[in-house]
């Protein structure tokens, strides 16, 4: 049995590279044929391990059974090499075990290192300035938004924080909580107009919390390929005195990683 057209006629019928006749020729074959049947569920689950290794590896199997089977070699003592249905069934009880990890390991990186999960990780929660309002009003407005706000009622916070005035000396800073808590209810677009509006007002005070917001908010929504993600990653782990530096030295090496590839 010549193993290695089993291998080609199953690679080429998987990547839909036969005409219909060969086609239908396989089919008629796989239909009959309980050793052709068993490479392909072989083939198939090893396409679906994550490491691509491990396609590799089964080719070079078969190829090696192929080349003891029609070599006719013996094992020690004049016993038969194992039989083809005992190592394909050998080899898919490992390839199943190694399916089993892939999908856990697949899932546990979606999980802690899709683009929303690293975003989020690395997202902080702004704390309030020490700051005296101009009058009692002023400051009783801003803190009943910070309320709401501490105790993760974010859509109420929003609502709150809306209704500061312009001329309110707090007003920046209540942008500042309506961008979080926007980032919490993972309404990234809105959380990045509002960043972007905070940039764009010069208070140098929320400038560089601002930014770093802004840069998760792009990653968790349009990934780590967007130009403005881009701009202000290169901008905050070039400037060695932002406030978010190692910040984006450690999301850098997260991005990275071996986990975040298998995440995608």
């Amino acid at each position: 049995m010549d193993i290695e057209i089993y291998i080609d006629q199953i690679e080429k019928y998987a990547a839909g590279e036969m005409a219909a006749d060969e086609s239908a020729a396989f089919e008629k074959e796989l239909a009959s044929n309980e050793e052709l049947r068993q490479a392909y569920r072989l083939y198939r689950l090893s396409g679906e391990v994550v490491e691509v290794s491990v396609e590799d590896d089964l080719r070079n199997t078969l190829k090696n059974w192929s080349e003891a089977d029609q070599s006719g070699q013996k094992m020690a003592g004049g016993a038969k090499v194992v039989s083809m249905n005992r190592r394909l069934y050998a080899l898919a009880a490992a390839a199943s075990v190694l399916l089993l990890v892939g999908f856990f390991s697949w899932n546990f990186a979606r999980q802690n290192y899709s683009n929303a999960a690293l975003a989020e990780a690395f997202h902080e929660a702004p704390q309030a300035l020490a700051f005296r309002g101009n009058g009692a009003t002023e400051v009783l407005d801003f803190e009943k938004g910070l309320s709401a706000f501490e105790q993760k009622n974010y859509a109420e916070a929003i609502k709150i924080l809306e209704a500061v005035p312009t001329d309110n000396s707090r007003y920046y800073e209540a942008q500042l909580f309506i961008g979080n808590s926007h980032f919490e209810l993972k309404n990234y677009h809105e959380a990045a107009a509002v960043f972007q509006k905070l940039i764009a007002s010069g208070d140098v005070r929320f400038l560089e919390k601002s930014e770093w917001a802004l840069l998760l908010s792009r990653l968790a929504e349009r990934g780590p390929g967007d130009s403005e993600f881009l701009d202000l990653f290169d901008k905050i782990r070039n400037d060695e005195g932002h406030s978010f530096h190692s910040d984006a030295a450690a999301l850098e090496q997260q991005l990275n990683s071996f986990w975040k590839k298998i995440a995608g």
